[in-house]
């Protein structure tokens, strides 16, 4: 708020970029994570985006809480940080290599002991809008175009080692904490499971249950999910697993494709949300083509999510005659055809052809091209829609369209209430209920929240809020409570809906995609589900009145003051 102009291009040097660490990470609890923060280029929103491995204990390790970034260098530059030293070099030998090229390159530069790498590929240099950063070799903040942004700082690149040693408050309770952390890991089915099959167990029944998004959202149930099971890549491309720092869970997976065209590519674990975005979505029903083109995605530095609903998007308006295969520079795009597929990643990150216009998001696009593309495009306030489809959950829906950074899974957890079956105050929750979810909504936001301001992994809700207090209040000194985190997090729920209305966002802006409005689902479980306008209004209303914003979507004073937040939308 205070460091960036308002209504900055996010593409122009005074758009702020900050790297950021929280309280936990480099002192051994687990499942702890880093940050990066800006305007998004492709929502023009605020945007955080979240990042694994190790890249935030080795910011701290050099004595920093962050890294803040202005300004825009007149060359291709790396920024290497050494404790004291700061040192802006060169990147000319750098740029145009993807992320893989980049990490053996600087390993070999720099050599010596243990040092952390972010990058960005050739989409993050190219500008493409959902250009991801790459961070501890493949650990990506993928959402927002954090990529896009260092890469119209000519920012290659930063690389950190740090070799200060961190300190607690209180040793011994901090010890105390961390150990029951890891005793909570080790007893959690949850964790067992992500430790076996990474993120990629419940496909199957996501797509009984009518929530899979298959054919650019056409569907929400499909019929060769069984082929992308984690049991799958666990048979035939998984070979050992990974951790972040200080994990014992270690849902990361390192693996080679072992047959086809691409038979020796070594990679990392495809995840669910790659599965629902590109996988079902573009139609993949083998293993091995799913996994190419995540690996793709990758190394040329390109979010997922956003790339394959963007192809999804395009592959629907080639087959309704909005696009045409000239328009696709002849490029037969098709529900499962892989090699399409494979090719059109490469052209969007090199902006080649059909992918210069692919490049800037779905949102874009179909304003671009009009009409009934607007009806097929998938996306809430320019993100592209995640890997659930929301029309047979209303709530997750309503988190869709309230979300800060555009339609998201990863601000709430709506999806374990109304489809996993999880106990709202006691008693199960109606999934195709409208009444009740603002409720719901606005507790998982802002206990989401708060838990990301101590960045910790989503997956360490295994640990408990409990536990991870008591962490916070070992390390820090603190005495904060669960109800002191929840505060938190709702002031984080309202800073960011003040900043998205200082950029021009209004209550017109938490919509959603037309087709999950107007076009009912077809599948079994979920025959005729869809978000009405009305639907959405009425829940809008709720949400906004339990947020204490005004009909309008704005904090009022009173919530504002209740909060101790000075910020207000009017003031830049």
């Amino acid at each position: 708020w205070d460091l960036g102009a308002p209504k900055v291009d996010p593409l122009e040097p005074e758009n702020v970029f900050m790297f950021l660490t929280g309280p936990l990470p480099g002192l051994g609890a687990p499942c702890m994570r880093s940050v990066i923060a800006f305007k998004s280029p492709l929502t023009l929103t605020y945007c955080d985006s979240y990042h694994g491995g190790f890249l935030g204990a080795e910011i701290k390790y050099a004595g920093y809480d962050g890294i803040v970034i202005h300004g825009r260098a007149d060359s291709p530059v790396y920024l290497y940080i050494e404790d004291d030293r700061v040192e802006v070099r060169d990147a000319a030998h750098l740029w145009g290599l993807d992320t893989e090229q980049v990490y053996h390159a600087l390993y070999s530069e720099i050599g010596g002991d243990r040092f952390e790498i972010a990058c960005i590929g050739p989409a993050g240099e190219n500008l493409v809008r959902f250009a991801l950063v790459d961070c501890s070799y493949h650990r990506q903040s993928g959402r927002g175009g954090g990529g896009a942004v260092m890469g119209s700082k000519n920012l290659k690149a930063i690389v950190v080692r740090g070799t200060h040693r961190l300190r607690v408050a209180e040793p011994e309770r901090f010890r105390a904490a961390v150990r029951q952390a890891y005793a909570d890991l080790e007893t959690a089915p949850g964790a067992l499971d992500f430790r076996r099959y990474a993120t990629l167990s419940g496909i199957v029944d996501d797509s009984e249950k009518g929530i899979l998004p298959t054919f650019n959202y056409q569907q929400a149930s499909f019929e060769h999910a069984a082929n992308l099971l984690g049991v799958v890549y666990e048979e035939r491309i998984w070979l050992r697993n990974a951790a972040c720092m200080g994990c014992s869970i270690a849902c990361s997976k390192m693996g080679a494709i072992r047959r086809g065209k691409h038979k020796g590519t070594i990679c990392d674990n495809v995840e669910f949300e790659t599965t629902g975005t590109m996988g079902s979505n573009l139609g993949f029903t083998k293993a091995e083509d799913l996994q190419y083109a995540s690996h793709l995605c990758d190394i040329l530095g390109l979010d997922t999510m956003s790339t394959g609903v963007t192809i999804a998007f395009a592959t629907e308006a080639y087959k309704r005659g909005i696009l045409s295969r000239d328009d696709l520079d002849g490029i037969e795009l098709d529900w499962g055809t892989a090699d399409a597929v494979h090719t059109m990643i490469k052209k969007i990150a090199r902006r080649e052809g059909i992918g210069d216009l692919l490049a800037e998001g779905v949102k874009r696009v179909s304003e671009r091209l009009g009409g009934e593309a607007l009806k097929i495009a998938m996306h809430t306030k320019g993100l592209e829609t995640p890997g659930y489809e929301p029309r047979g959950m209303p709530g997750h829906a309503l988190g869709y369209a309230t979300g800060d950074r555009g339609g998201d899974h990863e601000r709430s957890y709506m999806v374990h209430y109304e489809a996993r079956g999880a106990l709202w105050q006691g008693r199960p929750v109606d999934p195709f209920a409208r009444e009740g979810k603002a409720e719901i909504q606005i507790h998982t936001q802002n206990i989401t929240a708060g838990n990301d301001t101590l960045i910790l992994c989503h997956f360490a809700n295994e640990v408990g809020i409990e536990t991870a207090i008591k962490m916070l209040n070992a390390a820090t000194g603190f005495n904060l409570t669960e109800e002191d985190l929840f505060t938190v997090g709702e002031r984080v729920w309202n800073i960011t809906r003040l900043f998205n209305l200082r950029e021009g966002f209004t209550r017109a802006d938490d919509d959603l995609p037309v087709r999950v409005k107007e076009e009912p689902l077809p599948d079994p479980r979920v025959k005729g589900q869809r978000i009405s306008q009305k639907d959405l209004d009425d829940m809008l209303d709720d949400y906004y009145r339990l947020r204490g914003w005004d009909e309008n979507g704005v904090p009022t004073e009173e919530k504002l003051a209740a909060l101790g937040i000075a910020a207000r939308p009017d003031r830049g």
